[in-house]
């Protein structure tokens, strides 16, 4: 499955944030969709645009996040028929995942986010039998601590996707590459 876009809502105790984020990414269910029982959830997600949380706390103002990817693997799902041919993923418990990018404080330069050891603390996911649907997951607070001028805060960013069926992300792609190879020509032939 791939999210085609999606809403984050972040905060901590001091810096909250919510508004639309693109976000692409990828999330993998076995059992597949239409199978009772449990399994697993592979997660990954990327930031298309920068992640802005306003607030105040050890004297920051704002916190960007900038080219952030979140990615877990072997999240425990239970998978339950949902009726109406969906599928209700639900995680139980956390898992250890990784979080990478850069956040800002305020104006001041970026500082590199390597392989934090962010957990995936909610995942709920209501698909039909091609894989389309909707998701939500939470990353942090749990692990995801960064530091924020003189102080330490514990982040927590949530993410509502709306997932397409494959099918039709696939012609998007298509349709897409079309449009490039087309503009290109035209720009050569002039």
């Amino acid at each position: 499955m791939s999210p085609a876009g999606g809403v984050c809502t972040a905060g901590s105790s001091a810096f909250t944030g919510t508004g639309a984020v693109v976000t692409l990414g990828q999330v993998t269910f076995s059992p597949d969709p239409g199978t009772v029982g449990m399994g697993t959830a592979d997660v990954q997600l990327s930031l298309q645009v920068p992640l802005v949380q306003a607030g105040s706390g050890g004297g920051v103002s704002n916190v960007m996040f900038i080219g952030m990817t979140y990615e877990v693997t072997g999240q425990t799902v239970f998978a339950n028929n949902a009726g109406g041919g969906y599928t209700n993923y639900i995680g139980l418990g956390t898992t250890a995942g990784t979080i990478n990018g850069q956040y800002m404080q305020d104006a001041n330069p970026a500082i590199a986010i390597n392989n934090l050891p962010g957990q995936l603390t909610a995942l709920n996911c209501l698909v039909d039998i091609n894989g389309a649907g909707a998701c939500g997951f939470t990353f942090g607070p749990t692990d995801f601590t960064l530091a924020v001028g003189s102080e330490t805060y514990d982040f927590q960013h949530t993410f509502n996707v709306l997932v397409p069926e494959p099918a039709t992300a696939s012609l998007l792609g298509v349709g897409l590459l079309a449009s490039i190879i087309a503009a290109s020509r035209r720009r050569h032939s002039l």
